[in-house]
């Protein structure tokens, strides 16, 4: 009987002849053909101090200039900028021991460098420690309410989509993984798209941690965010799986 198997018997063991599924947010958007362009961002990775992009962050606490992709495929070049005043984000770690970008409620925030480089429709992905506060403080906002990731009027309530001017998320493609911390607190990863057909958001650069109007900042912590082409709701929730 040396090498047989008894009929009925349970084989444990490598089955061979198998290959493993994506590791990486780049080879799943590969893998559902959605690669050709995209842009990514993470902390602390590419956070640099100076207009010149030669001193990197790497210390809590200290302030950051410009947020340089650490991803990217199709031409997609654009970076997070601040203005060269002394009022600037930081390199942070949340209560959850992620290191992030950090927006300080009061006058802190980052533009994209590029009015055109999202002229499509595209969908955002994030992991954010977000801070909610009275008077609505935003994450994330391109053109006003175009697309506008921020807290609830009410602190108590989860944060707030928008994907078209005036719009709830409820018209967007949009998940939101979101765990509580405490009454005004959220560990989340988030998906969401522009609105089908609409170009509103065309020709501006979005803001991390501003609303567009220059109004209701955001304490939050950015972990990691990319912009990718416009995905599936079903789509989002396993991209999201590789974000930090």
């Amino acid at each position: 009987m040396s090498g047989l198997i008894a009929a009925g018997s349970i084989v444990l063991g490598p089955t061979g002849g198998g290959s493993s599924g994506p590791t990486t947010l780049p080879e799943y958007l590969a893998s559902i053909g959605k690669a050709t362009w995209y842009g990514g961002f993470k902390a602390p990775n590419n956070l640099f101090s100076d207009i010149s992009n030669t001193v990197a962050v790497t210390t809590d606490g200290a302030s950051w200039r410009n947020w340089l992709p650490s991803w990217t495929a199709g031409g997609f070049s654009a970076s997070f900028g601040q203005s060269t005043g002394s009022r600037r984000c930081a390199l942070g770690t949340s209560r959850n021991g992620k290191p992030g970008a950090y927006g300080d409620g009061v006058d802190w925030y980052a533009t994209l460098s590029s009015t055109t480089e999202l002229n499509r429709q595209y969908t955002i992905l994030m992991s954010a420690w977000v801070t909610c506060a009275v008077g609505q403080p935003c994450l994330y906002s391109q053109n006003g309410n175009s697309v506008r990731y921020s807290c609830p009027a009410s602190i108590s309530g989860m944060p707030v989509f928008y994907g078209a001017s005036g719009q709830l998320g409820v018209r967007a493609n949009h998940v939101s993984q979101g765990t509580p911390v405490d009454a005004s607190t959220f560990a989340n990863r988030m998906g969401w798209s522009t609105h089908e057909g609409s170009t509103q958001h065309y020709n501006t650069a979005p803001n991390l941690f501003r609303s567009s109007a220059a109004t209701a900042y955001s304490a939050s912590t950015i972990h990691e965010l990319w912009f990718v082409e416009k995905l599936t709701p079903e789509e989002i929730t396993e991209a999201l799986k590789f974000l930090a």
